[in-house]
């Protein structure tokens, strides 16, 4: 759920947050980070004008998560552009959707390239769905986190579920 329970209430015994870690009162164990890069159907490679560089993504499409280009903490295609040293992409053009998943969606089915969070891209980038287009990526100034009540990780279960929610995001 996207509800931020209380923790401190005993309903709940652990939670994965993502936001900047900062949870007074509650103990928070950093999960992982996140980074934001280009990504993009690998038919957009071979089909259409080339994509070998930063330069060439005038001539392309880009999708917008609307969501995330509300916050100022999120890193926009704007941020990325000017950090690739890109000046001649119309940042307002392109498709604009109003959720990552849907914005992946429109990648995957070859409508443009998105500006894609690593955690979330990362089935797709495995599976050959989306490819990374460049290497250049900027960092996510939130991330994932687990977040207990003080206490809650002395018990077995509790632990024991931390302990596999590690293992899984370290594989």
């Amino acid at each position: 759920t996207d509800e931020v329970v209380d923790l401190t209430r005993g309903d709940f015994d652990i939670a994965i947050r993502y936001g900047r870690g900062i949870y007074p009162g509650l103990d928070v164990d950093l999960l992982f980070t996140n980074e934001v890069f280009p990504a993009c159907s690998p038919k957009l490679l071979t089909a259409g004008a080339p994509l070998r560089t930063p330069d060439d993504l005038p001539r392309h499409t880009l999708i917008h998560d609307q969501a995330a280009e509300r916050d100022p903490l999120v890193p926009t295609w704007p941020m990325w552009l000017k950090a690739a040293g890109v000046k001649t992409v119309p940042i307002t053009a392109g498709l604009t959707f109003n959720s990552m998943s849907l914005a992946l969606d429109a990648a995957i089915a070859g409508q443009g390239i998105v500006l894609a969070y690593s955690t979330i891209a990362a089935a797709d980038l495995a599976a050959g769905r989306l490819v990374r287009l460049f290497s250049l990526a900027l960092p996510d100034q939130f991330a994932y986190y687990i977040v207990t009540a003080p206490g809650a990780l002395e018990r077995p279960k509790v632990r024991a579920f931390r302990n596999w929610l590690r293992q899984e995001a370290d594989r």
